[in-house]
């Protein structure tokens, strides 16, 4: 669910030639627990990262106070004063190069009526009187590197005034970030807003029992050569990946050369970096979630013994809002909550609550209506057959526009 078409013919990463030498570094009785762990990684394809990210560069446009300079994230040093001029290279460049070449596409071609420009220097901000900085970063594992750019731009006296006065505003986005990093960046409220397309990635939005949870970080602890890495960056415990960065924010036992002993390791990931068959075997992994698995997980379990029996043969997109159904239901409003539980983009929740509101089964406080209360009690008992939609001309989710009349 959720995940791009490259997601069905991608491999998990425990069966390719780097997984299977991987997993070789544990004893016959931890490789179970270490399968476990790399098969929860979440793996997105170069073209689905820049498609998306552009898209979502384009949709803060046209929302945010115009004109708007835009700046891709990068490692402000505790001394330097952003805006600073890109930096220069001593080696081939990476992220920070990929956002700003994805930047590049989206200022050149803004929304209708949107004045933008990517990164330029302060007298060009003031020169073209810019109310918008637009901070673009592909991932905050820890949200250290966010924050580190953010008060570069705040040590900076006259982006400050302009602040103080309501001239500027400045705006941080990111393609994903992690529950840690998302924390970390609004607690030091150095952004008018924080944005993003992926929230968790990570240990906390894992579909692991608790056993398995223990002991994945029993694993992570005992084997990685340095402890304070042993959860990645800050104990972050990540579990994202992209074509052009491995975060330092995976465990450790992912990237390490050298066991905990100091003795020989075969790293998933050598270099921190996805080798070019890595990149075109793993493109769009991610773990199949069954709509069955998030009813049950979100506690509507007669609806889950349901979908799984009389319902089985229902649209997929018509159960996912039956679910939904459940999981309001259930008190779980909240964006990333959904997200995290459907597997799914905050942006995707969006719409399917704006299916549910045309229909009348949820209210603008994403409770739900009468009408919502007896779809789902329908659902539960599923006494009826719900129409079976066909889906013509067209690989976009269907929604029904009517469900079955309430028993």
């Amino acid at each position: 669910m959720g995940q791009s078409r490259n997601a069905i013919v991608a491999q998990s990463p425990s069966s390719t030639p780097e997984g299977k030498s991987w997993i070789q570094n544990f004893p016959a009785e931890d490789r179970e627990t270490a399968e476990l762990l790399i098969n929860s990684l979440r793996i997105f394809s170069a073209d689905d990262f820049r498609s998306r990210l552009l898209k979502m560069i384009l949709d803060r446009l046209a929302e945010v106070r115009g004109p708007v300079a835009v700046y891709p994230v990068k490692n402000t040093r505790k001394n330097e004063q952003e805006p600073l001029p890109f930096p220069a290279y001593r080696k081939l460049p990476g992220s920070y190069a990929i956002v700003a070449n994805i930047i590049r596409d989206a200022v050149e071609n803004p929304p209708k009526g949107v004045a933008a420009s990517g990164a330029p220097e302060l007298c060009e901000l003031r020169d073209g009187k810019f109310r918008s900085v637009l901070l673009i970063d592909d991932y905050a594992g820890s949200g250290g590197l966010a924050v580190r750019h953010g008060k570069g731009w705040m040590r900076n006296t006259t982006i400050r005034s302009w602040r103080s006065y309501g001239l500027l505003e400045i705006h941080y986005a990111s393609f994903a970030v992690s529950s840690l990093a998302d924390r970390n960046i609004k607690k030091e409220r150095l952004f008018d807003s924080v944005s993003f397309l992926e929230y968790g990635v990570d240990f906390a939005s894992a579909r692991w029992t608790s056993r398995e949870r223990e002991s994945i970080e029993d694993l992570c602890r005992a084997y990685a050569w340095k402890k304070e890495y042993a959860y990645g960056r800050d104990k972050s415990r990540g579990l994202c990946v992209m074509p052009h960065t491995v975060p330092n924010n995976l465990p450790a036992v992912l990237w390490q050369k050298k066991g905990p002993s100091g003795g020989p390791w075969e790293p998933l990931f050598r270099t921190r970096r996805m080798n070019p068959r890595q990149q075109i075997e793993l493109a769009g992994y991610g773990r199949r979630i069954e709509i069955e698995e998030i009813s049950a997980e979100i506690g509507q379990r007669r609806l889950a013994r349901q979908l799984d029996s009389r319902l089985r043969d229902e649209s997929p997109e018509l159960k996912k809002l039956l679910v939904l159904l459940g999981a309001l239901a259930a008190r779980k409003r909240r964006d990333h909550t959904l997200s995290v539980h459907f597997g799914v983009p905050v942006g995707v929740i969006a719409q399917m609550l704006s299916v549910g509101r045309t229909l009348g089964l949820i209210d603008e406080e994403r409770r739900l209506t009468d009408a919502g209360w007896a779809e789902l009690r329908s659902a539960r008992r599923a006494t009826k057959q719900l129409p079976t939609p066909e889906l013509t001309g067209s690989d976009e989710p269907y929604y029904p526009m009517k469900l079955r009349g309430s028993q």
